[in-house]
Parts: C-alpha cells; structure tokens; sequence
C-alpha cells in the first residue's frame, strides 16, 4: 500500500527490492504491499484486494511490473479508470 505523495509511488519498486533479497516472490511482495497491509491497518474489509464492493484502486501494466521497461497501460482508482487505454485499444506508441 502507498501513500502517495507521502511515500512516492516510484520508490515502491525499489522498496520491493528488500522483499526479493529476504526471500519473497513477486506474488508474496505484492500481496504484503496490499492485501496484508490493509488487514494490518483493519481495512482488510474494503482495501487490499480485487474483489466486488470493495475500493480497488490498481495499475494495469504491459508486463511484469517488477520489469524497467514496462510501463502503465491503465489506472483505476477506488474502482473508476482515470487514465489509459480503453479495452482492446493499441498500445500508444512512444
């Protein structure tokens, strides 16, 4: 979980460094930066995870998000799209 601009959001990949070289997978450094922070914080109910009813703020990435060269192709936050691609839009080129 970030808290942008407090915490900037592009510091997360580097956080997430420290996860990898303790051990964790992608999946596990993801699900501790959302799902468990939320449980920790007592909004487990409504934040942390992709499911109906709940306020799901996410990015939609072009591939592994743990991979320099990809890149953002939507945003949604507490579960509206505020910017990319719409479904079965091209990738924009750079």
């Amino acid at each position: 979980m970030s808290d942008h601009p407090i915490c900037p959001a592009r510091n997360l990949f580097l956080q997430s460094r420290w996860f990898f070289r303790h051990g964790l997978n992608r999946q596990q450094a993801i699900e501790l930066v959302t799902a468990r922070n939320a449980e920790i914080l007592g909004l487990g109910g409504i934040l942390g995870s992709l499911q109906r009813g709940r306020l799901a703020s996410f990015v939609c990435w072009n591939g592994d998000p743990f991979d320099l060269t990809r890149y953002p192709v939507a945003i949604f936050a507490e579960g509206e799209r505020i910017d990319g691609e719409a479904p079965g839009e091209k990738e924009k080129p750079s």
